[in-house]
């Protein structure tokens, strides 16, 4: 997936104090590319990302992987892809959309 080196960066990374500020609980994204789709969990409680799971998650993102990419640089943001029937959220929806493309860390180049 093209939007693996996000989550793995993230990874590494490890999550803002502004993102553990402002989201709360679990979220997975659920990122769709043709037929197949990878699980990675941010759990802010515990300060991990965790791929391949959806676990106890309070929200879920099903996002394609092209517009995951766009979200991750700004391009787009989750309001307007929803709006757009692109992102399906399911789980706690107040949630969902204080979760915003600033609260990513920045990336080197995708």
């Amino acid at each position: 997936m093209h939007s693996d080196p996000i989550f793995v960066f993230m990874a590494s990374k490890g999550l803002s104090d502004k993102l553990r500020k402002k989201v709360k609980g679990k979220i997975c994204f659920k990122v769709i590319r043709g037929s197949e789709h990878k699980l990675w969990l941010i759990d802010i409680d515990s300060k991990k990302v965790i791929p391949d799971t959806s676990k106890d998650a309070d929200t879920i993102f099903n996002i394609q992987d092209d517009d995951m990419v766009c979200f991750s640089k700004g391009q787009t943001n989750l309001r307007t892809l929803f709006m757009r029937k692109k992102l399906v959220i399911e789980g706690d929806f107040a949630n969902a959309i204080r979760f915003t493309s600033d609260l990513l860390p920045k990336m080197p180049l995708l």
